[in-house]
Formats: C-alpha cells, structure tokens, sequence
C-alpha cells in the first residue's frame, strides 16, 4: 500500500475552521453594535434618539441576476421644425411701473402708506467699529485698568 497524504483532509478542515473563524468575528461585530446601541440608549433627558444599528449584508451567491433596464422608446414620427418667425419691431422704452396702481396708467402714482403702526421710528445711530458690542477689539496690545 501506498502512503497516503494529508492534504485533502488539511484543506477541509482548514477550510471548516475559516469559516468558523467568519462566523465568530461576524458575531463579534454584532454584539459589538448591539453593546453600543445598548450603551448610548442609557443616556439622560438630553441624549440623542440613537438610531438602528446598520447590518453587515453579506452578497447572495445564488441571486439571480437583475433585469436590465428598459431604454426608452424613440418617437415614431419626426418632428416637423417650426416655421421661422420675423423678427418683432422694437418696443418703446417702458415706464416704470408702480405695482400699487394699475397697469396702464400714465399718471404718476400716489405715494404709498405703510401699514401698522403710524408712529414715526428714530433711526438707528450707526455704530462705531470700536465700540461694537462695547468689546475692545484686541484685549491682549490693551493696557489693564487698575
């Protein structure tokens, strides 16, 4: 009889102990996600709706494969191109229109009164690039008061 080798046998269980070895870090990884949707689901009043923890998918060996999409359909008939058009006349100049009177009328139109509150406002004093925010612009070149 001849010496038989050890090989075939080698691959399988290598093979056998591969895929455990998958099957042990993908569960893992599970309860990896599951430990921190856990942990942060814990939190207090101002904590955060955690969301669903995302699934490792792994590809189907056996999928059948996707129907190609379908490509539109051309038009039958071609379109006829439109008949050219003169160019127009150049149009006066136009008036500015006022959008409170209506269109059409040349006379000039009445001021406008605001609405709400007639009281006449102050206007706003502008202010100073130095005293905005009454902030020094650069504390640390500013000499510190006793």
């Amino acid at each position: 009889m001849g010496c038989s080798s050890s090989k075939p046998d080698n691959k399988v269980s290598e093979n056998k102990n591969a895929s455990d070895a998958n099957k042990q870090r993908e569960l893992a990884e599970k309860k990896a996600i599951l430990a921190k949707a856990a942990k942060g689901a814990g939190g207090g009043i101002n904590s955060k709706p955690q969301s669903k923890p995302e699934e490792i998918k792994k590809p189907a060996d056996n999928q059948a494969p996707a129907p190609a999409p379908v490509a539109p359909v051309a038009p039958a008939a071609p379109v006829a191109p439109a008949a050219p058009v003169a160019p127009a006349a150049p149009a006066a100049p136009a008036a500015p229109v006022n959008s409170a009177e209506p269109k059409g009328n040349n006379e000039p139109a009445a001021p406008v009164e605001p609405q709400g509150n007639s009281e006449p406002t102050a206007p706003a004093e502008p202010v100073k690039e130095n005293e905005a925010n009454n902030a020094p612009d650069n504390i640390e070149n500013k000499p510190a008061e006793s």
